[in-house]
């Protein structure tokens, strides 16, 4: 996905996955779902190994119908949420790992009748505009996109200036990957909740 001699500067998706997890858990949910993003894409593989590896620390099993793969779009929260909702036994809660999924969800949900967060509870990842806007607003994780911009400008800049160097530094015998200085670069993220996570409701 990467060449050698290439860095990146990203927010730290398995964090923020195990940030949205550990929250509904502490709100005693224990049948937690997910809609992911595309795996081919590296936040969508990390947000699920972040919520994968969260939930099998709290000990919690994760049904194969329990993640649902989107797209990050409105319409794949909708078609992947009526699919959670159709399940013999549906999740009480639901993260979503990217906003307009989780507006498409939390319609679905409502259409159905039942009350966000009353009977179930969403989270979604991002922060974009939208997530402080809808009712109930968005439980999310906030992005620092500002702080992801001034780091990649920082470590663009480093590059540059160090960029004679590294080269000198490579040589045939190592690898450009051990001697490549600029690792890539994770800033946490942060749960911001608002009004779409609450208790599990009675008997789930």
């Amino acid at each position: 996905m990467f060449g050698p001699r290439s860095s990146y500067v990203s927010s730290d998706n398995r964090a923020g996955a195990a940030a949205a997890v550990t929250h509904l858990y502490e709100l005693g949910h224990r049948r937690i779902a997910m809609i992911s993003g595309p795996i081919w894409m590296l936040p969508g593989t990390e947000r699920v190994d972040g919520f994968q590896k969260t939930m099998a620390s709290l000990g919690l099993e994760v049904p194969d119908d329990y993640i649902q793969e989107g797209d990050f779009f409105l319409p794949s929260g909708r078609d992947c949420m009526s699919r959670l909702l159709a399940l013999d036994v549906a999740p009480t809660a639901v993260f979503v790992a990217g906003d307009e999924m989780a507006v498409g969800a939390m319609h679905v949900a409502m259409d159905a009748g039942l009350d966000v967060p009353g009977d179930m509870s969403i989270v979604g990842y991002d922060d974009v505009e939208i997530a402080a806007l809808v009712r109930p607003s968005l439980t999310t994780v906030t992005q620092d996109y500002l702080g992801m911009g001034r780091a990649a400008v920082a470590m663009l800049s480093e590059m540059i200036d160090r960029g004679m160097s590294v080269s000198e530094a490579l040589t045939e015998e190592s690898t450009v990957s051990a001697q490549f200085p600029f690792p890539p670069r994770l800033l946490p993220g942060k749960l911001t909740v608002r009004e779409s996570s609450g208790p599990v409701p009675a008997g789930g």
